[in-house]
């Protein structure tokens, strides 16, 4: 499922895992596509998105801050 990180978001952190108890492994800008891999039961989304180096990142981010596409 594609996704899309709202436009009103700076920057939303990406996390290890899905709470905010992980720590932050990357930041992505509002506006940015990202795959949805899996969705958690408490709103966090396992995502694999481009990294600002044009890499490919996995991560967790809440749902929150994500339109589903």
């Amino acid at each position: 499922n594609a996704g899309m990180v709202n436009e009103d978001v700076e920057m939303l952190n990406v996390r290890s895992g899905p709470e905010t108890t992980f720590e932050p492994v990357d930041k992505i800008p509002g506006g940015t596509g990202v795959m949805i891999l899996e969705e958690t039961e408490n709103n966090w989304l396992e995502v694999q998105y481009l990294t600002a180096a044009g890499a490919v990142g996995t991560g967790y981010v809440s749902g929150n801050y994500v339109t589903k596409r």
